[in-house]
């Protein structure tokens, strides 16, 4: 799926004024995915991906203006899922995409053109010359993402969450919309009536997202994807579930077991060592050139669960955003570091751990890189300073982490299906945030089990009115949703995350370690052969699960620096040549 937007400067015919599309180019390939074309009295309206249609809408007219605040507003709350849209009327052309801008956008503006895409390599293609970005690369290092909205190229930016391109004649501006996820006038629902209405309106919302053809449904060991079974059986859809790992991981065992009990079929995608052998270091480089090196070489077994399942179905149906949204997010890894916890924390010398890891990077500017970095991550804190320093964090994390995170995945996989993540729906999230079960209204990284419990609660209520068996099965947490509503339940719960606690040890469910250290030749090989040859940690240094994150992280941001230095110098030599 892509979709490419070029428009010359200066191209229109002064003796034709009106001829508004002269010097104008789109190009939309949809792929697996779906291409909607609307026709307005406003203009014509593109939508690209899969937007889903709420239920009820009788018509389409009234949803889009001129207005390009209205615009986005109308499209995301009348349109579900992942997709770009065009809006085009004469001379003029809005682009922009689904709620929290999941699948990235990107632009150049040179004095000649102005380009758009949703694929950077479309961008960058026309574009005379690039500038390597060191910011993005100590960005990347610092948070395994970029804070913002910058690109491997200066000259190219991604295109702001909640944002609108608009192309009005040669002229390209761009619009922020504020998108309101809580009024913090609006008092905090925490009855039972509350957790009943969310729950409603989450079985209701739901089903939209069920195609009648069936999708495969991610099942793992915890409530998320149970929670999407359970509404797909009450709603009567046809589904198939899946789950990945190795044979003995808690997610193939635990799914395998509830399929047997509630008599629905369960197809697991087993990460054995003839996997590891034959598929998984390729997938893991094409995870990373398929989510355009934003994506890291630890993820290679959704690359080979996408092949497979795309044999099978156009659609899957996962927990994605669910824990997110209902447990306040709290741990370093990969989707959170250190640093940015310390940044929205408040912690002292968070500034110094972004200078230290700039000595770390070949950089030729380092003071300047670390004081812009520094600056706009003040900068930001200071236009987005909610009295609840938790509402802060949420707001970053609902505009830059789920796109930086999920969003490699999802674009990766929109080369085979189409991923529906019902969670993310947005009147359903405004709805959510007015009650107590949202993590916005949790404590600022909130560590403690019990008081993290509460946005499990929605799971447990949901699936108690849905499927009975599914609601008294264990999770691989070692206790049941149905331990949630009873006093003995919460001496199960307390038992078992005791239990937990001792017993617990570091694991290899994804076979990820197994790959990396017995194909760590083989994935050097294939290194160079796709960027040339970069420097990598020692084997000998992956000693433990943390380590070989941080050797993932480094390798893959080695990969993207290298990529692009690669293009740069390409285009280089193009423009002495010619």
């Amino acid at each position: 799926m892509r979709f490419f937007i070029r428009k010359h400067i200066a191209s229109l015919s002064p003796e034709h004024p009106d001829s508004s599309n002269h010097g104008l180019r789109i190009t939309i390939d949809a792929g697996v995915q779906e291409k909607k074309v609307l026709q307005l009295p406003q203009g014509t309206l593109t939508l690209v991906g899969d937007p889903v249609a709420n239920a009820g809408l009788v018509t389409i007219s009234d949803i889009v203006t001129m207005d390009p605040k209205q615009v986005l507003k109308q499209i995301i709350t009348h349109f579900g899922g992942h997709y770009y849209w065009i809006l085009e009327k004469g001379n003029s052309i809005m682009i922009g995409g689904s709620f929290a801008n999941i699948l990235p956008i990107y632009y150049a503006s040179t004095s000649k053109e102005i380009i758009v895409g949703s694929r950077i390599e479309d961008v960058i293609e026309p574009l005379d010359e690039l500038t390597l970005n060191e910011t993005n690369l100590l960005e990347r290092h610092v948070f395994n993402y970029t804070f913002t909205n910058n690109t491997w190229w200066r000259e190219v930016n991604l295109l702001p969450t909640h944002s609108i391109l608009w192309i009005k004649g040669d002229r390209l501006e761009m619009k922020k919309v504020e998108i309101p996820l809580l009024d913090e006038a609006v008092p905090v629902r925490s009855d039972i009536s509350a957790l009943s209405d969310i729950v409603d309106e989450f079985i209701d919302r739901s089903k939209k997202y069920y195609p009648d053809t069936g999708a495969g449904i991610s099942l793992t060991g915890g409530f998320d994807g149970r929670t999407l079974v359970s509404t797909a059986i009450h709603h009567g859809k046809p589904f198939f579930t899946y789950s990945f790992g190795r044979v003995d991981s808690k997610d193939v065992q635990v799914a395998s077991s509830l399929a047997r009990t509630s008599d629905f079929e369960y197809s697991p995608i087993l990460l054995n060592n003839e996997y590891v052998k034959n598929e998984g270091i390729q997938s893991a480089i094409d995870f990373l050139i398929k989510s355009e090196f934003n994506g890291n070489l630890g993820r290679p077994h959704y690359l080979y669960a996408a092949k497979i399942l795309s044999n099978r179905t156009r659609h899957i149906i996962t927990g994605n955003f669910g824990s997110e949204l209902f447990r306040a997010l709290h741990l370093p890894g990969v989707m959170m570091s250190k640093t940015l916890i310390d940044i929205f924390a408040g912690v002292q010398g968070w500034e110094q751990q972004i200078i230290d890891k700039a000595t770390t990077l070949p950089l030729k500017r380092r003071k300047q890189v670390c004081d812009e970095i520094i600056g706009m991550i003040k900068d930001y804190l200071h236009r987005h300073n909610y009295s609840n320093k938790n509402h802060t964090f949420y707001h970053y994390a609902t505009q830059e982490i789920f796109r930086k995170y999920f969003g490699p995945e999802l674009v990766m996989q929109s080369h085979y299906l189409t991923n529906r993540t019902p969670y993310l729906d947005y009147p359903f999230i405004l709805s959510l945030n007015k009650t107590r079960w949202s993590g916005i209204h949790s404590s600022l990284f909130e560590k403690s089990k019990l008081k993290r419990m509460k946005g499990q609660e929605f799971y447990a209520a949901l699936l108690k009115r849905t499927d009975n068996k599914l609601y008294r099965a264990k999770t691989s947490k070692g206790y049941s949703p149905r331990d949630l509503h009873s006093l003995t339940g919460l001496l199960n719960i307390i038992k078992a995350v005791a239990l937990r606690k001792i017993l617990s040890s570091e694991t290899d469910e994804n076979n990820l370690g197994y790959l990396l250290d017995t194909c760590m030749a083989e994935l050097k090989a294939l290194i160079v052969e796709t960027v040339g040859n970069i420097d990598v940690l020692r084997e000998k240094e992956m000693t433990s699960e943390s380590n070989m994150i941080a050797q993932i992280q480094k390798m893959s941001l080695q990969m993207g620096w290298a990529n692009a230095k690669n293009i740069k110098e390409a285009k280089s030599q193009l423009l002495v040549n010619t």
